[in-house]
């Protein structure tokens, strides 16, 4: 495959979430020792535990406490997402715009393909990107994934390099294949994943989540 038939985005990932009360096409139900694996839930309903949710609700919870007024006029109760329902809105691959910043501090945002998998977004792009620069140097970053006025879903966090060589993220491995190999074919596993891509996970420490519908 020529890579530069891909969109420009398709170098970027970020992975997938669900909502607390999925089951397998065998009716079983994810636990937070067995969250669902590849194949046996489609792909807007993999990967995500009761123990990630767990987790996630509680940044939210921690950030809206943290929000000054003006954000909570805008965030009212009835226009905030809990993180079951934050679960539910995100799925596949969906676009981020993502901020690192720059050596003397400016904010620098570009688009990646995030993934909301485990309950974070996770995505990659070439280890001598700019992006990937500014992380190794400063982790510190932003990603919003604002697809229209009805949606907005912010974190605020840290970016951890994740080796996707690793047997402890097999399974982000193969819910990344079962998102891409369908739209580009068995040559992007070679040509794109195991070309040298780098990987991160936005371990976030603030996020806010919004929703008009």
């Amino acid at each position: 495959m020529n890579r530069r038939c891909l969109p420009a985005f398709a170098l970027s990932f970020a992975l997938l979430l669900s909502t607390s009360h999925v089951r397998s096409a065998a009716g079983q139900e994810a636990t937070p020792e067995r969250p669902f694996a590849s194949g046996e839930a489609d792909l807007a309903a993999m990967a995500v535990t009761p123990a990630d949710l767990e987790a996630m609700q509680a940044v939210l919870d921690a950030s809206y406490a943290r929000a000054n007024p003006h954000l909570l006029r805008i965030h009212d109760p009835e226009h905030r997402l809990d993180a079951a329902g934050v679960a539910e809105r995100l799925h596949d691959m969906v676009l981020l715009t993502l901020a690192t910043v720059t050596r003397d501090g400016r904010p620098i945002t570009g688009p990646v393909d995030g993934i909301f998998y485990r309950g974070a977004f996770h995505f990659g792009s070439s280890p001598e990107s700019v992006r990937f620069r500014h992380i190794r140097a400063r982790p510190r970053v932003s990603a919003t994934h604002l697809p229209g006025e009805h949606l907005a879903v912010s974190v605020h966090g840290r970016a951890e390099v994740v080796d996707m060589a690793a047997p402890e993220h097999a399974e982000l491995r193969q819910t990344i294949l079962g998102i891409y190999l369908p739209r580009y074919g068995a040559e992007w596993e070679p040509n794109i994943m195991d070309s040298g891509a780098a990987y991160a996970r936005i371990a976030a420490d603030r996020m806010f989540a919004f929703h008009m519908e």
